[in-house]
């Protein structure tokens, strides 16, 4: 008999033997277990936390379907499809995990004898750790986005497939590339100062196209692509994050596009990229969602807090209270202990200052008897107690005498 989850109903703590449980339009499922025979299926609106899968259980991820938290072993078997998402994924014991075309899984780990891959001429894994033991393949038109490979882990990348974001490898992982996959150097949203997008490119058997993928708007600087290097002879094609080609580059070679010029050196076993921007930021950095935690009369401190956004990066964020000095944020806001105008102003890498904003604290009251709020005519005193007291209408002369 089949299960049905949806409406905003949850289901916790099930267990599937020989028979299917479907969770869509609203439903969650909460700590299923699928054992042999059993089937949990994740659909358009569905929701899945904390799924263990054993032996010869089957899960499957849908479009719209989203499953966060799951174990994968002792021959398991979950499987991800166009549209469908999964999140923190541990496979171990023989456990299998494939993400098919237009799926994606992020924070995936692959612990030993848990194995998978992207079937289907596609399929996303982002941010995943193969350990000792474990194994995934990215097969044609699959990527794979920021990856660590354990000693004895096994990643093995196919013609078609592509690799980028950041690499790490350490000794004793097997990594190999099979009939020229991609290899993407990404530096968009890196920093010079960052590591080498792959830690050491000598661990890699056979030889991937490279590319390399920038948008103009880099800093200035020396970017680290790859640690490990002996010899480089490998040309690499320039793309923007369009996918449109700007030319190709090689070790000791440079490039100049509209808004920057490139040049490629090995230096002391690692591939760096110079960059030289010509691109200038008149973007001025946005001071947004100031508010404070205590808007009701207190007489007690009050903490004012703000956001801070960029198109490349905020490097400082400001504020003062009154007319006083501009002094760093502080983490967790801004603490007053009575009525003041706070202001704030952030600035970014290219020195642009954004424009001021104040925020006006009205609602400390210390003393005795103070302070009458006309508009809604009540006064406000302090009580025995400390607290804040009101009284209204009728009361308020009596109140203020």
């Amino acid at each position: 008999m089949a299960k049905y989850i949806n409406s905003d109903v949850t289901s916790s703590g099930v267990t599937l033997n020989d028979e299917s449980m479907f969770v869509s339009s609203g439903g969650t499922a909460r700590q299923t277990t699928v054992n042999e025979n059993g089937e949990l299926h994740i659909s358009g609106g569905g929701i899945a936390f904390d799924t263990t899968v054993n032996q010869y259980g089957w899960v499957e991820v849908l479009s719209g379907g989203t499953a966060t938290r799951g174990d994968i072993r002792e021959s398991g078997w979950f499987e991800v499809f166009p549209g469908g998402t999964a999140n923190q994924i541990r496979v171990s014991s023989g456990g299998v995990f494939y993400v098919s075309s237009g799926g994606t899984a992020t924070d995936t780990v692959f612990f030993a004898g848990g194995s998978g891959g992207t079937v289907n001429n596609g399929g996303v894994f982002v941010n995943t750790s193969i350990g000792m033991g474990g194994m995934l393949g990215i097969l044609h038109g699959g990527t794979a986005k920021d990856v660590h490979v354990a000693s004895n882990g096994t990643f093995y990348v196919s013609e078609g497939a592509r690799l980028t974001g950041s690499m790490t490898f350490e000794d004793g992982a097997f990594v190999a590339f099979f009939d020229g996959p991609t290899l993407d150097f990404d530096i968009t949203g890196r920093m010079p100062s960052d590591p080498p997008l792959v830690n050491n490119l000598s661990l890699i058997k056979g030889t991937p196209l490279y590319t390399l993928t920038v948008n103009g708007s880099e800093l200035s600087g020396t970017y680290k692509l790859a640690g490990g290097v002996s010899v480089f002879n490998q040309t690499i094609s320039v793309k923007n994050t369009s996918g449109a080609t700007l030319g190709t580059i090689k070790v000791g070679g440079a490039l100049s596009t509209v808004s920057a010029d490139y040049a490629m050196s090995l230096i002391d076993g690692t591939i760096e990229l110079d960059v030289y921007s010509k691109f200038v930021d008149t973007v001025l950095p946005v001071v947004s969602n100031v508010s404070q935690n205590i808007t009701d009369p207190t007489n007690q401190s009050v903490t004012v807090t703000a956001s801070f956004t960029d198109n490349i990066g905020v490097t400082s964020v400001l504020y003062k209270i009154g007319k006083g000095g501009w002094l760093d944020y502080p983490d967790g806001g801004v603490v007053v202990t009575e009525n003041a105008t706070v202001s704030f102003k952030a600035v970014d890498e290219a020195g642009n200052e954004s424009e001021i904003v104040s925020h006006e604290v009205t609602n400390i009251y210390k003393g005795d008897a103070y302070g009458l709020n006309h508009s809604f005519a009540t006064a406000y005193y302090l009580g025995t107690d400390s607290s804040i007291k009101s009284v209204t209408d009728a009361s308020i002369a009596a109140a203020l005498e």
